[in-house]
C-alpha cells in the first residue's frame, strides 16, 4: 500500500540564522539522551523516519528531518491562578524586560557564546501570558553566560509565577475551553502542567478531577499544584480504563483525555528515541488509548466535550483511535470543528488513511490475517482505515467479534473481498482533527481532537465492548472495597506517604462552632462561606480544616463517604483553609479560643476573598513592602524573616505608628500601596493581597521564601539566594545522623 498525501499548511518563513544549529543534539557522541550506544545518529537511516515516509509528503518528510532535529525552544506561561487580572499582562511585560537584560549580562566572546548571543524572546500570540525563546533547555542550564538567566527563570517557575510547558502541551486545554463551575476531569493527569490551565479556567467553586494511574506521579501532580491550592481540586490514583462511575448519575461536563502514548512528538526533546523506536510502541498503546477514550465518553454528559490528544504523529495513536470511537459510538460521537478556536494557531488537518506496518518485518499490511506469526496477537481491526462493521453485519456481533476487553486477535479477520474505506462521514470528521508538526511554528509535535457527544451512548444491550467497560469499571470499584474493608489495600512504598483514602478520609465538619468563630475572625462573606462545605480529616479534635466545593462534597461526603474516597483513590482533596494556632496564649482570642490561622498553601485564595477581614492592615507603603519581602532571604531562620518596629520606624515612621495603633496580634493581611510610586513593577502587585504575620514588636511576610525571593527579584532585579527551610534542615540533619552513625 502506497499514500502519498497532500502537504500539509504552507509552512511559515523563519530565520534559520538564530536557530540552534541541529546537529548539537544528535551527533553528540557519549551523551546519554542519545541511549547507551555513543554512535552518531543518522535520521534519515532511522527506522522512525522509513515509517513516516509512508504517512508524510516528500515536502513534509524533508521538514521533518529539518525540525526534528533541532533543540526544541524553551516555552512556559506566566501563571493568572488568584490573581488579579492586571497581574498576569504586568508580569509579562517586566519578565520580558529582565529576560534581555539577564541574557545580555557578561558576553561571552568564545565562538560558542557568539552562538548563543542569538538568544530571542517573543510571546505566543495565541495564549495569554505565553513565551518562548530560541534555545533549548540545555544551553540555559548548562551555558556560563546564561547563568544567571537560568536562575532567574528557575526561581520563578519554583515560586509559581511560571510554569515551564512545552508550547503544545498548553494546546488541549485550551480547546477543551472549561468554564468556572463546570465539572471536569482530566483521566491523564500527571505531571500536572494542564491541570493547572484547566484550575484557572474552572476556578474554585467547580470540579476538577486530576487522576493518575501511577502513585508516585500522583504525588508530582499534587507538588505541582501545591501552589494554587482550590477547593476544586482532587487527585485520585485509578486506572484510566476503567475509572468509577461517580454516584447518583454524575456525568463530567468536559473531559481531557491526553492519554500515555509512545511519544514520537518528543523528538527534539528527547532525541534518544531516535534509535530506540519500533512501530510496535503505537500498536500496543493503540489498545488501551482506546479504552480510555472509550471509558471517557462513558463518563460525559450528553452534549459535553472531550478533549482526545497526544503527542505522538502516528495515526495508529491518533485518527484509528478516533475512527474506531466513532464507529463503535454508532454516530453518538461528532468530532467538532475547532477552526474558530485560537485562529493564530495554525494546524494541519487529521489524515484519512495510514498504513499499519508490521514491527516484525516492516512492511505494510492491509489485515491481521497478513500479519507476521510474532506479530498477530498485537495488530487488531481497530487500527486500518477501514470500516468496522459491513453494509449486512449485525452491529453487536461485530462488537463482540471484536473483543475490545482483552484486544486478542479478532476471529472475523479481513478479507480482501469485506475491507471497504471508512465512511465519508467518518473521513470528513478525521479532517477536523488537528495535527501540529513542528515546522508549523517551530513546536514538538502533537495530535487534538475535539469531540461531542451529540446523543446517549449505545445501550449495552445493542454494544459488547461499551458494556465490558461498564462491567470492568464496576468489578474495579467492588474490588477495591474489598481490599480496603479486609485491611489489605497495599501500601505506599517507602518515602511515599499513603494517601488520604488511605490514612485519614475526609468527613464533615462536627464543631460548627468554628465556622462562627471563622467568619468573626476573619469577617469572611456568608455568601462566600455558605458557597463551599467545610470538612476535617481527623476523628476527633480537628486542627486543620479543609475547604472543597459543592460539587466535591457531592461526591466524596454522601453515604458512606469514605467508601467513595476508597473507590476513586483519593489522594487529596481541596485545600486546607484553616489551622489552628498553636503556641503562645497571647495569640488565643480574648475569651479564651483558639485562632484559626490560614496557611500559606490556601493564602491567595482565601485573601481573594476577605478583603473586609478585620484583620487587614493599612496598605502597606512599596518601601516597607520590599524590606519586609528582602528580610532574612538568604536565612534558614524563621525569626529572621520578621522586621522589628524599630528598624521600619526608619523607613517610615508614620506607618510603623499606625500599625502599632491597631492593638492587634498574630495573622494579618497586607496590600500594596502602589499610588506612591512610578515603579511598573510595584504597579503589577496592585490589588494582590498577602498574609503576614504582626508580633508586639515587629511585622512579617506570612510568604514562602522563594515566592518572596521571586517577587523581590522580579522588583528590584537583585538576585538573593534563599536559605534553606525547615524541612530541607531536617533532612540535612537526618542524612547528618545517617552519616555519624556508619
Amino acid at each position: 500500500m502506497t499514500l502519498d498525501p497532500p502537504s500539509t499548511n504552507p509552512v511559515p518563513p523563519t530565520d534559520s540564522a538564530a536557530l540552534p544549529d541541529e546537529k548539537a543534539v544528535i551527533e553528540e557522541p557519549g551523551s546519554k539522551r542519545c541511549g547507551r550506544d555513543s554512535t552518531p545518529i543518522n535520521p534519515k537511516a532511522s527506522r522512525i523516519a522509513n515509517y513516516y515516509r509512508r504517512i508524510l509528503s516528500a515536502t513534509d518528510m524533508e521538514l521533518y528531518l529539518e525540525y526534528f532535529v533541532r533543540p526544541l525552544p524553551t516555552t512556559f506561561r506566566v501563571s493568572a491562578a488568584h490573581k488579579p487580572r492586571t497581574f498576569q499582562p504586568r508580569y509579562s511585560d517586566q519578565f520580558g524586560i529582565l529576560f534581555h537584560r539577564f541574557a545580555t549580562e557578561e558576553q561571552d566572546t568564545s565562538e560558542l557564546g557568539s552562538k548563543q548571543q542569538e538568544l530571542m524572546i517573543q510571546k505566543l500570540p495565541w495564549i495569554p501570558g505565553g513565551w518562548m525563546f530560541t534555545a533549548d533547555r540545555r544551553v540555559i542550564r548548562l551555558s556560563e553566560q546564561y547563568k544567571r538567566l537560568h536562575s532567574f527563570i528557575n526561581l520563578q517557575h519554583e515560586a509559581g509565577f511560571i510554569v515551564r510547558q512545552e508550547a503544545v502541551s498548553m494546546i488541549p486545554p485550551i480547546f477543551l475551553q472549561a468554564r468556572a463551575g463546570e465539572a471536569v476531569l482530566d483521566v491523564c493527569a500527571a505531571p500536572g502542567s494542564k491541570t493547572l490551565q484547566l484550575l484557572e479556567d474552572v476556578g474554585p467553586t467547580g470540579l476538577l478531577m486530576a487522576n493518575d494511574a501511577d502513585l508516585k506521579r500522583c504525588y508530582v501532580l499534587v507538588h505541582n499544584t501545591i501552589t494554587v491550592s482550590m477547593p476544586s481540586l482532587v487527585i485520585t490514583n485509578c486506572d484510566a480504563s476503567r475509572y468509577p462511575s461517580l454516584p447518583g448519575g454524575m456525568l463530567f461536563d468536559k473531559i481531557l483525555a491526553d492519554v500515555p502514548c509512545s511519544g514520537d512528538g518528543t523528538l527534539r526533546k528527547a532525541p534518544d528515541i531516535w534509535p530506540r523506536w519500533s512501530p510496535h510502541g503505537g500498536l500496543s498503546l493503540h489498545p488501551l488509548q482506546l479504552r480510555i477514550l472509550l471509558r471517557s465518553l462513558q463518563l460525559l454528559k450528553v452534549e459535553g466535550t472531550l478533549v482526545y490528544s497526544t503527542c505522538s504523529l502516528n495515526p495508529i495513536e491518533n485518527e484509528a483511535v478516533v475512527a474506531s470511537a466513532l464507529q463503535i459510538c454508532q454516530g453518538s460521537l461528532e468530532v467538532l470543528d475547532a477552526s474558530h478556536i485560537a485562529p493564530s494557531l495554525i494546524r494541519s488537518p487529521g489524515l484519512t488513511t495510514w498504513p499499519v506496518v508490521d514491527p516484525a518485518t516492516d512492511d505494510v499490511i492491509d489485515s491481521v490475517s497478513a500479519a507476521h506469526p510474532t506479530s498477530r496477537g498485537n495488530i487488531y481491526q481497530t487500527m486500518f482505515p477501514y470500516a468496522l462493521f459491513g453494509p449486512n453485519e449485525n452491529a453487536f456481533e461485530m462488537h463482540a467479534s471484536l473483543q475490545l476487553a482483552n484486544l486478542r486477535a479478532c476471529d472475523k479477520q479481513f478479507s480482501a473481498e469485506r475491507v471497504s474505506p471508512l465512511p465519508h462521514d467518518i473521513q470528513t470528521q478525521l479532517t477536523r482533527t488537528m495535527r501540529f508538526y513542528p515546522w508549523l511554528q517551530d513546536t514538538g509535535g502533537f495530535y487534538v481532537a475535539l469531540l461531542k457527544l451529540a446523543k446517549p451512548l449505545p445501550s449495552s444491550e445493542s454494544s459488547a465492548i461499551l458494556a465490558e467497560l461498564i462491567s470492568s469499571a464496576a468489578s474495579f470499584e467492588k474490588s477495591q472495597l474489598e481490599l480496603f474493608n479486609a485491611n489489605t489495600c497495599p501500601r505506599p512504598p517507602r518515602g511515599i506517604p499513603p494517601p488520604m483514602w488511605q490514612d485519614l478520609p475526609m468527613q464533615p465538619l462536627k464543631d460548627l462552632e468554628i465556622v462562627e468563630s471563622v467568619k468573626k475572625e476573619y469577617d469572611l462573606p456568608e455568601d462566600f462561606i455558605g458557597s463551599y462545605v467545610l470538612a476535617q480529616r481527623q476523628p476527633e479534635g480537628a486542627s486543620r480544616i479543609i475547604m472543597i466545593s459543592e460539587k466535591v462534597a457531592n461526591i466524596f461526603l454522601t453515604g458512606n463517604a469514605s467508601n467513595y474516597q476508597t473507590i476513586f483513590k483519593v489522594v487529596i482533596a481541596g485545600c486546607g483553609c484553616f489551622q489552628k494556632q498553636t503556641g503562645n496564649d497571647k495569640f488565643r482570642a480574648t475569651d479564651g479560643t483558639h485562632i484559626w490561622r490560614i496557611p500559606q498553601s490556601s493564602a491567595p485564595f482565601l485573601l481573594s476573598n476577605a478583603q473586609s477581614c478585620k484583620r487587614a492592615l493599612p496598605p502597606v507603603p512599596h518601601d516597607i513592602f520590599m524590606a519586609l519581602l528582602s528580610s532574612g532571604l538568604d536565612s534558614g531562620e524563621t525569626n529572621d524573616q520578621t522586621v522589628l518596629f524599630t528598624e521600619l520606624s526608619k523607613i517610615n515612621p508614620e506607618y510603623v505608628q499606625r500599625v502599632t495603633d491597631l492593638k492587634m496580634l498574630g495573622q494579618c493581611i497586607l496590600s500594596i500601596d502602589c499610588t506612591e510610586t512610578d515603579c511598573g513593577a510595584i504597579q503589577m502587585l496592585e490589588g494582590m493581597l498577602f498574609s503576614g504575620w504582626l508580633g508586639a514588636h515587629s511585622l512579617g511576610l506570612h510568604v514562602q521564601r522563594r515566592q518572596r525571593a521571586a517577587l523581590y527579584e522580579m522588583i528590584s532585579a537583585v538576585n538573593i539566594k534563599p536559605g534553606p527551610s525547615r524541612s530541607a534542615r531536617q533532612k540535612a540533619a537526618r542524612k547528618e545522623r545517617r552519616e555519624q552513625k556508619e
